[in-house]
């Protein structure tokens, strides 16, 4: 099995569950942040002396859009590790009777007596008042497993307790010149020219290859779309592309004037973001996307609003070397004074 980009989340979790199965970790010193390698929680950093109790995440939330290969990669790691792979879905636990079986799955030896790695796909598909529940239960007893759990979604998880004791792992579209190198492995008749092309304007990893193996472009797929060229689109009322719940938020974001045809179009855009979202007695309705004919034919003066992308700076923080201990200079031994020694 190959994995093809995302080396920094390959990494990330190569790591957790090298944790999990090894009992070995690496983590950064508190104090000289230094990275250090043990294999017990009561760590002793050797460079600064420094003794730290370390806690690793319980459970992990891939997240990234579909065919990005969040499912795949933990395929990739239960072959790496000899485990097998136990994959969970909305349909798989309708029932408590189901979920019970489940839940004492989680800390059961198997029939071979090996490790296991559960895999819970898709957990944003549980919906309704049982599905949620169902939900709530599986996020309350995954801490308690002996064995590794991940979870997946489509976005980023929501703050609360959940996401927060969890190691968040983003699995997003490999780069262009990764897929096109993987591309030209495959048994296709396509120039490199092409294959470049499907590259670059594939939504995601897996419509590529189907993209290259079948030569037919995926018309059910929208194409990738930057932030910069969004916005162009909407200030010239050409928006070809419906406003989902994942660019609803680009859009907001980039309204960044005050004047009166800003705060305007910012309204605009709430009411769409609430028909997008609507909730309703404690039931979820969603109104999948708004039709970019709206947007296009709004009254509000959306080609007088300035948009901007605004991105991130990443930042890096600077490892200092440990603080060098100060040798205490010994005292002078002052003797009882005497008469005969002033004299």
């Amino acid at each position: 099995m190959e994995l093809v980009g995302n080396f920094r989340a390959k990494r990330t979790l190569g790591d957790w569950l090298t944790e999990k199965y090894k009992g070995t970790f690496s983590v950064k010193c508190p104090e000289c942040k230094i990275p250090v390698i043990s294999n017990d929680k009561f760590v002793s950093c050797p460079h600064c002396g420094h003794g730290f109790e370390y806690e690793g995440k319980p459970y992990v939330i891939i997240w990234g859009n579909s065919g990005n290969g969040k499912t795949f990669i933990c395929e990739y790691f239960a072959e790496f590790f000899g485990v097998e792979l136990y994959r969970v879905t909305a349909e798989d636990i309708t029932t408590k009777q189901e979920l019970n079986y489940f839940l004492q799955s989680l800390n059961t030896t198997s029939l071979d007596g090996g490790d296991k790695l559960f895999l819970i796909d898709d957990f944003h598909e549980f919906s309704g008042r049982l599905g949620k529940s169902l939900m709530r239960d599986i996020q309350k007893y995954a801490p308690q497993s002996r064995y590794p759990v991940i979870f997946t979604c489509l976005e980023y998880p929501k703050t609360d307790d959940f996401s927060k004791q969890a190691l968040i792992v983003y699995m997003g579209k490999p780069f262009k010149n990764q897929m096109f190198d993987y591309l030209k492995k495959l048994n296709t008749t396509l120039s490199d020219e092409e294959l470049y092309d499907i590259a670059e304007n594939s939504v995601s990893f897996r419509s590529a290859v189907l993209t290259a193996k079948t030569c037919v472009k995926n018309e059910c797929l929208l194409p990738y779309v930057s932030n910069r060229a969004l916005y162009k689109s909407i200030n010239e009322r050409n928006l070809q592309e419906p406003i989902t719940v994942r660019n609803i938020r680009k859009i907001f974001k980039g309204i960044s004037g005050v004047d009166d045809a800003s705060i305007s179009v910012m309204k605009r855009f709430a009411d769409f973001d609430f028909k997008i979202k609507r909730y309703k007695d404690s039931f979820v309705s969603y109104y999948r996307e708004v039709d970019p004919f709206l947007v296009n034919n709004m009254v509000e003066p959306i080609q007088k609003v300035k948009l901007d992308a605004t991105y991130k700076k990443p930042k890096f923080k600077k490892i200092k070397p440990p603080k060098k201990e100060k040798k205490e200079k010994p005292k002078k031994e002052v003797s009882n004074a005497t008469l005969d020694a002033w004299f």
